[in-house]
């Protein structure tokens, strides 16, 4: 079981890892990130994709379903990321152009409806529990999701929804406001959002902050983003954090902790494409 942790009072800065886009298709790269945070102590929020990406079904491949239920075993959370992880083929054309600029074709709750995004967040559920995995987390992909959508991710009974600048506790309404780092490979700033990586950290690990580094497994095709993210890690851990996954975060002093009031001024920041935007959506 992973310790890393400590006394989280209102001035204590706070790190949340997540390692995305688990599933068969990546399981390699899946276990090489949460080896590196088991070797340092780190509990992960792992995100995954139950449905057909890239290949088998999460139900097709128990071997790794299993490992996932021993992840969750030593500490770490697994939590859903969309169905399969692809946007619609037909949507409004401006919400086209910006799941394709933000998430790369990803953007499978960009466009949805209530009812559309509660039966693939239920499908997804499904799956999960199938295989002995429970949660109530969510992180949609590319981190964009609609109105209508997180109206039907909280009507299936999800605690949580990530967004790029918030964790939202879908009970509450409560929100977590916090900065994400991640990178961006292949893009044209992916060597100056590498070294943004290393030292993000120290720029937004003020007291009272909370800094999410996201980890993907196309970060692993190149070997200096694999080791900028490692540094960044490395980095906050030095700096004194307490490492937590998104479950933990909603759970601890959650009646007086506002981290809303704490934290950065609002805004997106990926690694790599320093983009930054003005609302949530």
């Amino acid at each position: 079981m992973l310790e890393r942790g400590g006394r989280v009072t209102p001035r204590t800065p706070r790190l949340v890892v997540s390692v995305h886009d688990a599933s068969p298709a990546t399981a390699s790269e899946s276990r090489q990130w949460v080896s590196q945070l088991d070797d340092r102590g780190v509990r992960t929020s792992i995100l995954v994709v139950p449905g057909p990406w890239r290949g088998r079904t999460l139900a097709d491949d128990p071997a790794f379903a299993a490992w996932l239920r021993s992840c969750v075993e030593h500490g770490h959370e697994v939590c859903l990321h969309g169905w399969d992880h692809a946007a619609p083929t037909s949507e409004p054309a401006r919400r086209a152009v910006v799941g394709n600029l933000v998430a790369r074709g990803c953007a499978e709750f960009w466009s949805l409806s209530e009812d559309e995004a509660a039966d693939r967040a239920r499908r997804g559920l499904d799956v999960l529990a199938g295989l002995g995995l429970a949660t109530t987390g969510f992180t949609p992909p590319g981190w964009l999701a609609s109105a209508q959508a997180i109206r039907g991710l909280r009507r299936v009974g999800l605690h949580y929804v990530t967004t790029h600048r918030a964790v939202t506790d879908l009970r509450t309404g409560r929100r977590f406001r916090a900065p994400v780092l991640c990178h961006r490979p292949h893009s044209r700033s992916e060597r100056a959002g590498a070294a943004l990586m290393t030292r993000g950290p120290g720029l937004f690990l003020r007291a009272g902050h909370m800094l999410r580094i996201a980890l993907h497994p196309d970060d692993l095709l190149r070997p200096g983003l694999r080791e900028a993210s490692l540094r960044g890690i490395d980095a906050a851990l030095e700096a004194g954090v307490v490492a937590l996954t998104y479950g933990d975060l909603l759970d601890t002093n959650p009646t007086h902790v506002d981290l809303a009031d704490q934290t950065t001024p609002d805004g997106v920041l990926v690694v790599g494409q320093l983009r930054r935007t003005a609302t949530d959506r």
